[in-house]
């Protein structure tokens, strides 16, 4: 996150935050404006909150929200980003330092250090405070696994058994989506990283080689992780449909609707998705353990990956 305190008029300073809306299922937009802001500006009177949720697809979001943060005049405040992208934006100047604030503020020795460095710029300063971390993995719904055969603790040991699994829940169910990956350029970094990266990884690869400073653009891996989509959305035909996959909202349409009314089988995401699911969440859906399961993502082939 960035803080940039705007001029105080009146007396009052007007804090602005921005992250990327999602509409009436917008929790970010339900912890601020019913939880947080009341309590905040009651203890802190001089202090005005304004949310500028943008709502537009994730790598939109992205370039709106570098346009907005070029002039002091349309910047916000507080901005809600990916770890990924803030290296870039603080290196371009968008982000303040923000090292002289959280060494004084005694909640901040409560985080460890994967997350500190996680939020931290190619300079070693401190851009963001990190608000959660996750994991990455299949979720399976158990009433569809369950009618393809598959058992209740079904783990995959490798690429082979998500396919197989997928196959199984086409033969046993053709109106359900075997297995949900996102590939579409509308969806930007959730493909990159719940699709591409979740199988590149598994082969053993990395992306660049710090030792020789080259990025890896032409390997086995690469080409392995992409035969694994082409097989399941050209050769299996396992994937969800174009005008599902190709859609901006594919996340919502997969996992607030489809998944939780037992029409996906298998589907790539992270832990927050449980979020969707919980009481107050967009989705609800109650004794959500007891239906769903998380799987760790397998490597490609069953084999431990050195460290």
């Amino acid at each position: 996150m960035w803080i940039k305190l705007q001029e105080q008029k009146k007396g009052v300073t007007t804090v602005k935050i921005a992250w990327r809306g999602t509409g009436k299922s917008d929790s970010m937009y339900r912890v601020y404006s019913k939880a947080w802001i009341a309590d905040f500006e009651k203890k802190h009177p001089k202090i005005k909150i304004e949310l500028q949720p943008i709502n537009a697809s994730e790598g939109d979001y992205f370039s709106k929200l570098d346009l907005a943060m070029k002039s002091a005049s349309t910047a916000p405040d507080i901005v809600n980003e990916d770890t990924f992208i803030l290296p870039s934006d603080a290196k371009a100047g968008y982000l303040t330092d923000l090292g002289p604030y959280v060494n004084k503020w005694s909640d901040w020795s409560n985080y460890n250090a994967a997350l500190k460095k996680g939020s931290q710029g190619s300079d070693g300063k401190q851009y963001g405070i990190p608000g959660t971390t996750d994991a990455r993995g299949i979720w399976t719904n158990l009433a569809v696994t369950k009618k393809a055969g598959l058992s209740s603790d079904w783990t995959p040991k490798n690429w082979d058994d998500i396919l197989s699994a997928a196959r199984k829940i086409k033969k046993a169910d053709s109106s359900a989506i075997p297995l949900a990956i996102g590939v579409s350029t509308t969806n930007g970094e959730s493909v990159a990283m719940q699709t591409f990266e979740m199988f590149f990884y598994g082969t053993g690869e990395t992306l660049y080689t710090e030792k020789t400073n080259k990025w890896n653009v032409n390997s086995k891996g690469i080409l392995d992780t992409l035969n694994f989509i082409n097989t399941v959305y050209n050769k299996d035909k396992t994937g969800p449909s174009m005008s599902v996959v190709m859609n901006a909202n594919y996340g919502s349409t997969i996992f607030q609707d489809k998944f939780p009314k037992n029409q996906v089988g298998m589907g790539l995401d992270g832990s927050w998705t449980t979020g969707n699911w919980v009481k107050g969440g967009a989705a609800p859906v109650s004794n959500m353990t007891k239906k769903f399961a998380f799987n760790l993502m397998p490597t490609q082939n069953a084999r431990p990956l050195a460290t």
